[in-house]
């Protein structure tokens, strides 16, 4: 598995698995997608498995350049082009912030009040994940927020919470949970997409946003980059 993901990095680092069709011209990275590549080889690396871990620091440093001013991160990695409308308004990408924020405070990339933000993101705009839920299409206007981000949200919001202060933990996860049962499909499993068969993966999803506590986050590293500094925006909303 290891193997599988190096062998897969896109050139300058991160993950994406739609690839351009240029031959010449690489696709950019996908925040969603990179962000739990890059822990799970964090969490390979802890482990004690040898590879070269310069490949963590790449998809890293993709996430750093997808991050914006709001606390949004890019559908794509692509700092030149950035309108922070759709995709990456707070509302269209507030399903893969607590991912990208809680791998970069892994690496010390990110302070908890960056962590805090984006589970409170998800939180607040939830709702446009539950108008997205179970219904067909996938990339649609005004957020582009496709179905099958629903339960990877929630799961990764669950696992944030571990960067967090202890006793700010319980009443952050009480309120993730609450979502979680509020979808509970008729037939005790979840599922955010039309078809029958993607209730295998909503399901093991709210398990592991369930068993959160339960499933340690990789070791934390020492900051090797300065976090940016908040926007004077962000430190009013926090």
């Amino acid at each position: 598995m290891i193997d599988t993901l190096i062998k897969n990095e896109i050139p300058g680092g991160g993950w994406n698995y739609s690839r351009s069709r240029r031959a010449n011209r690489p696709s950019n990275a996908s925040p969603f997608m990179t962000a739990p590549a890059v822990m799970a080889l964090m969490r390979a690396r802890d482990q004690g498995f040898k590879f070269d871990t310069a490949v963590i620091d790449r998809g890293l440093d993709t996430l750093e350049a997808a991050r914006l001013e709001s606390g949004a991160f890019q559908y794509s990695t692509n700092p030149d082009r950035v309108t922070g409308e759709g995709f990456e308004a707070v509302q269209g990408a507030c399903a893969r912030m607590a991912a990208c924020e809680t791998a970069l405070w892994l690496a010390g990339r990110a302070d908890e009040d960056r962590v805090r933000s984006s589970v409170n993101a998800f939180l607040e705009h939830w709702e446009w994940l539950e108008k997205r839920r179970s219904q067909t299409g996938t990339h649609v206007a005004p957020y582009f927020i496709a179905p099958y981000y629903f339960f990877y949200a929630h799961t990764h919001a669950a696992r944030a919470l571990q960067a967090l202060p202890e006793q700010e933990r319980t009443a952050l996860r009480d309120r993730i949970l609450a979502r979680l049962w509020q979808v509970r499909g008729e037939d005790g499993l979840w599922n955010d997409r039309v078809f029958p068969r993607s209730s295998a993966f909503g399901t093991a999803m709210t398990i592991l946003a369930f068993r959160a506590p339960e499933s340690p986050l990789p070791k934390k590293s020492a900051p090797k980059k300065q976090v940016k500094e908040q926007s004077p925006q962000r430190k009013a909303d926090l």
